[in-house]
């Protein structure tokens, strides 16, 4: 499986070590990192990224968000949402917007491995 995922988060360390750790167990191609939505417009220019791994932080409903981002709550691509323990709300409109891979961001390597390939698969999984 040759994947290209982009990453959204604003905490760099758990970016690049995701990133590292999905390179090392899946056969990923490229990892991107950017740390901001608007970032991900930009980045999204530079190949075909098959998965989105974001910050559950980043997602604001009642603002508009990129339209990258927007394309893949739609369902055109698959995501992975990294979830904060934000309030119980925030959770249940990330489920409601067809987000359908949810891990906490304390999971283990073994769990974020599985979430990957149940997005790839376009699985649920929380």
């Amino acid at each position: 499986m040759q994947n290209q995922i982009l990453i959204c988060d604003q905490q760099k360390v758990y970016a690049l070590g995701c990133s590292l750790l999905l390179k090392d167990q899946l056969a990923i191609q490229d990892c991107l990192h950017v740390d901001y939505l608007p970032e991900m417009d930009d980045k999204s220019q530079l190949g075909e990224t098959q998965l989105l791994i974001i910050d559950s932080g980043l997602i604001q409903f009642q603002e508009s968000t990129s339209k990258y981002c927007s394309s893949a709550l739609q369902g055109s691509i698959p995501i992975v949402v990294v979830f904060n323990q934000e309030e119980d709300h925030h959770l249940y409109q990330i489920i409601e917007s067809g987000v359908s891979v949810v891990i906490s961001r304390n999971t283990s390597k073994e769990e974020l491995i599985k979430a990957i390939q149940m997005a790839f698969q376009h699985k649920t999984y929380f």
